[in-house]
């Protein structure tokens, strides 16, 4: 991607970051441990029970999620949005860190996403070309 296209929009084919995927493991791995040795009373174990699958379910559903988390994503001049075949626009300036950008959107029909836009998520000439864009090719400086 050239300096010159960023002007008009940015785009990138994006995929399941595995820096997120090794925080998801990580956090869900410390509260299984957490939960497994705890000490319990005999009918908490139930409840410990209980507590693991809901750990694990939760897991799946992050893990379905970092998967659903990928195709292209573009943003034009003016800070518009599009991914998955649908137009959003920035709810709130994104929270910038050196690694990730914690988006916040919203469509034309009013569903709002959240979500964290992470560096390993897309090349790393992108990621530049994003910063880059944000930063000094807005249109609309927020």
């Amino acid at each position: 991607m050239n300096v010159t296209s960023n002007a008009a929009r940015w785009q990138s084919e994006l995929v399941p970051s595995r820096l997120a995927c090794r925080i998801q493991y990580g956090v869900q791995a410390l509260i299984v441990l957490a939960v497994a040795f705890t000490p319990w009373t005999w009918g908490g174990g139930i409840l410990k029970v209980m507590a693991l699958c809901l750990v694990w379910q939760e897991g799946r559903l992050g893990r379905r999620r970092f998967r659903e988390r990928r195709g292209p994503l573009e943003v034009d001049a003016q800070g518009r949005w599009r991914w998955q075949q649908q137009r959003w626009r920035t709810r709130r300036e994104p929270g910038w860190l050196p690694f990730a950008v914690l988006l916040s959107l919203e469509n034309e029909h009013g569903q709002r996403l959240r979500f964290w836009l992470m560096q390993d998520a897309m090349p790393a000439q992108d990621w530049r070309a994003l910063r880059m864009h944000w930063f000094y090719c807005r249109s609309d400086p927020r």
